[in-house]
């Protein structure tokens, strides 16, 4: 791995006194987020939630302009700039204008309106620094022990760094990386195709002597050079994280490159391709590479899918359940056994307990002959138990599980875009581990500016009707979500005018009614911090019990 060279600099700006004063009164430009943390090691969280973005001001562009320019899934355009205040509608709409000819996409004639945005910026300098100076590993790193929640990834100046990096550099190593792997793949399987036919007992030389032998050895090869830089990748990895790094992914990870290498010594030296080792290594690498591509699917909110990602969050909520499935299917496997001790000749499917197991496994899915049950010496014994059996196992357990699992994907797509938003972090951190120092520098200011600018749609400003004025009943033209969804926002659009209209009148008052005004909110808001702290106090309480009984 090469040496680590962190853009930017994480050594204090300001002494840590100086820091807690400016927190309070308002970030300067000489912060970056090494100095928060330690100046507000338990307020972090709180203080980018607060005062993580500062809006500039808003403009209004044609919207044709805005999504020609190819905002991301959560509706940002990011860019980076040296200074924090800037001239936004002028470098905004260059951006735009600069944007939409880059993509060969002008502004459609057909139909194009005016609408306003916003222009914010992220207040933390460096935030897109690499590695422990920007903002996003020490989230990572609290994240991934538990400490923060995935919520935190939400906050417009942590979701900002994420779009930004992935925009401006990540997205295309990635593609890089996919196009690698995807080499990989596609040499090993047509290499799997071609070795099917090969004669076991013939020599390397005999072998290559055919032009299938030497496509053989080709592929197998090609397959072995385009995992080099993924061992690379994993090693670098291994050193920075250390042992965090072992986790079932990345062990699983490293006993695919150990497979391959494997397999490729096996072929070359000819050994045991007699045997079936070399068959259940090729097997189960083939299993493993296709599902591993799904960690390049995981960042990409259209796919809504990651199958390894909902596969932990199911195991993780019936894991105890599968257990107790189990043991009950050992116990009427046991049980059967037990039954045709006398009719072991006729019913070999009960000789012995392993075969027991599987049958009743059989049973289970709908596979079973009645004919072996009712044809038992003794068919009031066994056809009773197989009812018991299909009636607690089928009917009752088995869609048990199925509710589980509902439950458990349910859980995974609820929250599909913040999900693939932390799936761009990892990845973002990963690849930031791992790149050599030269590529960084060479990234330089484009890839690590002092400050994060964002433009974004203002809200209430795509369009949308109110629930009230469709000719409809509901859930009649949309789900329930949704239309709730459209009531919510409604619902917020009233509050912000009532907002706007109640400090008018507070503002029209004398100065001794505003400043009674001013106390009342002011004692409002500490009762509702109060309020929520103690929530907060609460819900880490249940979290604890939760644990305690997990």
């Amino acid at each position: 791995m090469a040496p680590k060279e962190p853009q930017g600099t994480s050594a204090p700006l300001l002494g840590d006194q100086d820091i807690a004063v400016c927190l309070e009164q308002g970030l300067s430009s000489e912060h970056d987020f090494q100095t928060i943390i330690a100046a507000r090691p338990k307020r972090v969280v709180e203080w980018l939630q607060e005062d993580g973005v500062e809006k500039l001001g808003d403009f209004e562009v044609q919207d044709s302009l805005f999504y020609a320019a190819g905002p991301s899934e959560s509706g940002l355009l990011t860019e980076g700039q040296n200074c924090r205040h800037i001239d936004f509608e002028r470098f905004w709409t260059n951006r735009l204008q600069k944007r939409s000819s880059d993509a060969s996409k002008s502004p459609s004639q057909d139909w194009s309106e005016m609408v306003k945005v916003e222009a914010w910026v992220v207040t933390v300098k460096n935030a897109a620094a690499a590695e422990n100076v920007g903002l996003l590993q020490p989230l990572l790193r609290r994240f991934q022990d538990d400490k923060v929640s995935m919520m935190v990834f939400g906050l417009p100046a942590v979701m900002a760094t994420v779009e930004f990096k992935w925009a401006h550099w990540c997205r295309n190593l990635l593609w890089v990386q996919l196009a690698l792997y995807l080499l990989w793949v596609f040499a090993f399987t047509v290499f799997t195709i071609l070795f099917q036919d090969e004669v076991a007992t013939a020599s390397l030389a005999d072998v290559a002597a055919t032009v299938r032998g030497q496509a053989t050895i080709a592929l197998e090869i090609i397959a072995l050079v385009a995992m080099l830089p993924f061992i690379y990748i994993e090693a670098a990895t291994i050193v920075e994280y250390g042992k965090s790094w072992l986790v079932t992914q990345n062990i699983i990870d490293a006993l695919t490159y150990i497979n391959q290498v494997a397999i490729t010594v096996m072929h070359l030296t000819r050994r045991h391709l007699n045997s079936d080792i070399i068959l259940i290594l090729m097997a189960a690498q083939c299993i493993l590479l296709w599902l591993r591509l799904q960690y390049y699917l995981r960042p990409f909110r259209a796919s809504k899918f990651a199958f390894v990602d909902t596969l932990r969050v199911v195991l993780a909520d019936v894991k105890w359940f599968l257990v107790f499935l189990v043991i009950t299917m050992w116990g009427f496997a046991c049980a059967f056994h037990v039954l045709y001790r006398s009719d072991q000749d006729d019913a070999p499917e009960f000789s012995t307990l392993w075969r027991s197991l599987y049958t009743v496994f059989a049973a289970a899915v709908g596979e079973f002959e009645s004919d072996t049950y009712i044809q038992h010496h003794n068919p009031r014994l066994t056809v009773p138990l197989l009812v018991l059996y299909l009636f607690v196992v089928t009917v009752i357990m088995l869609n048990l599980l199925i509710a589980l699992l509902t439950n458990a994907q349910e859980k995974m797509t609820e929250n599909a875009g913040l999900r693939a938003v932390v799936s761009k972090a990892q990845i973002i951190d990963e690849l930031e581990n791992t790149l050599p120092g030269w590529l960084k520098r060479q990234g330089g200011n484009r890839w690590y500016p002092y400050y994060i600018h964002i433009l974004k749609l203002a809200p209430a400003q795509r369009g949308e009707l109110s629930a009230e004025a469709l000719w409809a009943e509901h859930g009649d033209l949309l789900d329930s979500s949704e239309e709730v969804r459209i009531r919510v926002r409604a619902l917020e659009a009233k509050i912000d005018a009532l907002q706007a209209s109640l400090d008018a009148l507070v503002s029209a008052l004398p100065p001794a009614a505003r400043d009674r005004a001013a106390a009342a909110s002011a004692q409002k808001k500490a009762i509702m911090e109060r309020a929520r702290k103690e929530d907060e106090e609460l819900r880490a309480i249940d979290q604890q019990e939760d644990s305690v009984f997990d």
